[in-house]
């Protein structure tokens, strides 16, 4: 999924591939074909994302914490649920309406020819649409009211003066002089049958979540992951020394060993499991977005560089290879040596960032990529 990008503060984090030409309740344009939606989908769309929210929010108890958690799932991340418990169809109109599933593990078994895949990247493109717009108003909302009202009579009070509110809004807006950019990759409708296929454990939108922060590499074809871990071990030296200098930079004076050692975290990990959900699909380190994978046009060799364009512009499948190869790169550096490279940094601060890096991923610069 872009999800899953899939999944955006998750996000799930997810990126949107294709965006709405216009209000819901009208038309959604997916990969270059616009679909027609039925009258009141704004408002069905709402009242599944007002459901499901109070759904996780009791599930997992994301009250107690504050609104913050709950502004979190408001975002994309809702969404999981939301394909996960109701579905598009097509109907006698030609429009596209949607609906609850009443036997939501059944169907899940039964979907897998294209017209499922295309209604089901329809539901997702519309729920990010719809969530990522009204994510702080849902969120409010849900942190007021869960505790006294249930998810209908939440649905109720606050979808009719939402989506009104919404297309009002929507109608102010003056046209983008640019055409909308869309993404008509076909591997994207392979991609997220695997995914949707993938899910296990209770089903709940937490488990896709965890999927898409560590693992979002199985939602890809079998000869993506090839790829990526063939480019995560011959990019392994490159990457180890990068992050290196990056760790030397954010490390300051190199005086403070706990300094050092909290700019090596950042330099080549992503977040922690009790941190925000605000994370990287894979969890790579942030600075992996600056950078992009590719492959010589002559040669053939992978290649870590600078990203010309920013990280979101990219193809989801790219972002995703990217973060996934460079955080197992990563990994694998502190896997192979028994150096601490927090101490090195104080240790050794007259060093240039090249002599760390030299003695730091030795381990992983001088071995063949046969045996990483």
């Amino acid at each position: 999924l872009q999800f899953l990008y899939f999944i955006g503060k998750m996000y799930v984090v997810l990126t949107i591939a294709a965006m709405l030409s216009a209000p819901l309740g009208a038309s959604i344009r997916v990969a270059g074909t616009s679909y027609k939606l039925t009258h009141g989908f704004d408002l069905a769309m709402c009242k599944a994302v007002v459901a499901e929210m109070v759904t996780e929010v009791q599930k997992h108890d994301l009250k107690q914490n504050g609104e913050e958690d709950i502004f979190d799932t408001a975002g994309m991340a809702i969404c999981l649920g939301v394909v996960k418990n109701y579905a598009m169809d097509a109907r006698k109109s030609g429009k596209w309406g949607l609906r609850k599933k009443t036997q939501p593990e059944k169907e899940a078994e039964e979907e897998g020819h294209i017209g499922d895949m295309t209604a089901m990247l329809l539901l997702k493109e519309a729920c990010f649409a719809f969530a990522d717009e009204l994510q702080q108003e849902i969120s409010e909302t849900i942190y007021k009211h869960v505790s006294v009202k249930s998810a209908e009579q939440l649905g109720n009070d606050f979808c009719p003066r939402a989506t009104e509110d919404k297309k009002k809004k929507k109608k102010k807006k003056k046209p983008s002089k640019k055409p909308v950019q869309t993404d008509p990759e076909q591997a994207e409708r392979a991609q997220y049958e695997k995914f949707m296929n993938g899910m296990g454990g209770d089903g709940s939108m937490y488990d896709i979540i965890k999927q898409d922060r560590d693992s979002p590499e199985e939602t890809l074809t079998d000869d993506d992951q090839a790829e990526i871990t063939t480019a995560s071990k011959a990019l392994q030296c490159r990457i180890c020394t990068t992050a290196v200098s990056l760790a030397y930079k954010q490390s300051g004076s190199r005086t403070d060993e706990a300094v050092a050692s909290e700019a090596v975290q950042r330099a080549f990990f992503g977040l922690a499991d009790d941190e925000s959900m605000d994370y990287k699909p894979g969890n790579p380190p942030d600075w992996s977005q600056d950078y992009v994978v590719t492959r010589g046009k002559k040669t053939g060799d992978f290649q870590l560089k600078h990203s010309p364009v920013k990280s979101e512009q990219l193809p989801y499948t790219d972002r995703i290879k990217r973060n996934v190869v460079i955080a197992q790169a990563c990994r694998r550096s502190f896997s192979l040596t028994d150096d601490d490279l927090g101490e090195m940094l104080v240790l050794h601060a007259a060093w240039s960032p090249e002599q760390l890096g030299a003695v730091f991923c030795k381990p992983v610069c001088g071995a063949p990529h046969d045996e990483l």
